[in-house]
């Protein structure tokens, strides 16, 4: 059973958040309690929105498989905020920006073969160093990309999950592929459905998930809710739950010839019975999606400011960033609405931090 939590217009003052000093050890710090160095060639950023993740959750636990991870550390790796301070003077004071999550050094022997997302020595927020659920954080100036909201800044916290969606669509793409099954409905598979319908409008998507409800939703785009997943029903399957469950549902699922892209990430350790006889005769292709390319990632930005209003309808608050305890169990409701989000209040602004700044008040 899961605690209420209720969304707030304008989360109070004093602003308070999270530290991880490791798996399962929240710690509630006040702001000014926590100090980080400006790191060189780095961007003060205010958070203002920041969505919330499985990532989140398995890091909160300590079950990531990421070996990015490292405590202590302030969650959120999907979020927008303002610009507050550039001693280069690339992005003025105020100015909206989309973070990278997964920021590539850009120069390492991945990078320069294509390969950004494998990059050797990657900056990730939220992860390797404080992220969106911070109040503020000194960001790669790589990471930042300026951006224009029209009415729904918040709609830009799907600028990273979709970034990564975009590779598994656009690998179904160049197949050519005519039937898709889309396992697991919550924030990922809903970007699936969505990119699934722009990038490949003649394809026949089919959804499941073992919450009934969620499926429904997809029913407005022509998407087909299936009811189980015992037999071969698709040529493609986006696998989008990161569970065991969902890994083996989809090789079922595929049809002979068929590809699975596992776009959700297990927790770490859990392993799976796979018949390799299955895979051999059904000709499977199956091939995994780790984090965006600069490439998909600007593909993305463009894409959530098309669709800016309808993602900011697919979003669940805002919280408060005090009540993520709270938050990391709701991610597991089954009655949860959309895609859960924390705000900052929005007297956090360029001129009162700089001010704070000044008076030394916070410790950077």
């Amino acid at each position: 059973m899961t605690t209420p939590v209720t969304p707030v217009d304008n989360p109070s003052l004093p602003h308070r958040t999270w530290c991880l000093d490791g798996p399962n050890q929240p710690r509630l710090i006040e702001l000014g309690t926590w100090s980080q160095a400006d790191g060189g060639d780095r961007i003060l950023v205010a958070s203002a929105y920041a969505g919330l993740c499985d990532t989140d959750a398995k890091i909160w636990r300590g079950t990531a498989a990421n070996p990015l991870v490292r405590y202590p550390i302030i969650l959120g790796h999907e979020w927008i905020g303002r610009v507050v301070k550039d001693a280069q003077r690339r992005f003025p004071p105020g100015e909206w920006v989309v973070v990278e999550g997964f920021t590539p050094c850009r120069h390492c022997r991945e990078c320069n073969r294509g390969h950004s997302n494998w990059c050797l020595s990657p900056a990730h927020s939220g992860i390797t160093y404080d992220g969106g659920f911070a109040p503020w954080s000194w960001v790669p100036a790589s990471a930042l990309h300026a951006v224009s909201p029209h009415h729904s800044p918040q709609a830009y916290i799907f600028v990273e999950p979709a970034s990564s969606v975009i590779r598994a669509v656009d690998h179904l793409v160049d197949r050519r592929s005519r039937s898709v099954l889309v396992l697991g409905m919550g924030s990922v598979g809903r970007l699936a459905v969505l990119l699934l319908r722009d990038r490949l409008p003649q394809v026949t998507i089919m959804t499941y998930d073992p919450v009934a409800t969620r499926s429904q939703w997809a029913g407005r785009y022509g998407a087909i809710a299936v009811e189980s997943v015992e037999s071969e029903i698709a040529d493609a399957v986006i696998e989008c739950s990161g569970t065991i469950d969902g890994f083996t549902a989809a090789l079922r699922a595929a049809q002979a010839q068929g590809v699975i892209a596992l776009e959700g990430v297990p927790e770490r350790g859990e392993t799976a019975v796979v018949a390799p006889a299955m895979m051999h005769f059904k000709e499977l292709t199956l091939f995994g999606i780790y984090s965006s390319t600069m490439q998909s990632f600007q593909e993305s930005l463009d894409w959530v400011s098309r669709r800016e209003a309808e993602l900011a309808s697919m979003l669940e608050g805002p919280y408060g960033a005090a009540d993520l305890p709270k938050l990391m169990e709701r991610l597991a409701s089954p009655d949860r609405r959309g895609k859960l989000y924390i705000s900052w209040p929005s007297d956090i602004n360029a001129e009162k931090v700089r001010q704070s700044l000044e008076d030394s008040v916070f410790g950077y």
